[in-house]
């Protein structure tokens, strides 16, 4: 999606709006003040009667700069599902503008999300097998290797949770990058996608 911010120069006096494109590509153009107005200065004309009268000035002309640009996409892949704005509409910071199609991230998040869970589950085992091991050892019940095994599968059901929780964070991202937004107010100038296309 492209987003471009426009900035407005002013030559007699007079507001413009801008515009933004869209798409996994998508413009938007936020409106921006490049300056006030100049004040409105009268000048007074002779009729042809010879009788005075004031006249206001006239806008002349407008010049619309464009301020600031931006490609929107995301940094997932996926086929777009739709567009939640057309050319030429108003969006906000914020707005989603495009939606990708969510399901394959949704079941990587949800697999990736129960292997904590279970990971969890066992290093709550292990904590408790080794603190038994330990009590036993101190009883003489167990031995050293006995207690430095279960240590070692504590530690190794550690590891494992904590590089199942960063699997977790990024299939949170991912399935959160499916929803593009736009990163500031402004106008839909052009979709350089169509829905479903990649």
């Amino acid at each position: 999606m492209y987003i471009r911010n426009l900035s407005y120069a002013f030559i007699g006096c007079l507001i413009f709006w801008g515009a933004i494109s869209l798409g996994a590509a998508t413009e938007v153009q936020a409106p921006v003040w490049l300056s006030d107005p100049p004040p409105a200065a009268s000048r007074i004309v002779h009729d042809k009667s010879g009788a005075s009268r004031e006249k206001l000035p006239a806008i002349e002309a407008t010049i619309i700069n464009a301020f600031r640009t931006a490609n929107v996409g995301t940094d997932v892949g996926g086929i777009i599902e739709s567009f939640k704005f057309d050319e030429g509409d108003r969006v906000g910071e914020g707005d989603v503008v495009v939606q990708l199609f969510r399901d394959r991230y949704e079941f990587e998040a949800r697999r990736v999300t129960e292997k904590v869970r279970g990971l969890e589950a066992l290093l709550e085992v292990a904590d408790q097998e080794a603190r038994a091991r330990e009590e036993l050892l101190k009883m003489e019940s167990a031995t050293r290797l006995e207690v430095l095994k279960a240590q070692q599968q504590f530690a190794s059901l550690q590891a494992n949770l904590a590089e199942a929780r960063v699997e977790l964070n990024k299939a949170t991202y991912d399935l959160q990058a499916c929803t593009v937004k736009a990163p500031f107010t402004g106008y839909i100038a052009a979709r350089l996608k169509q829905p479903y296309e990649t």
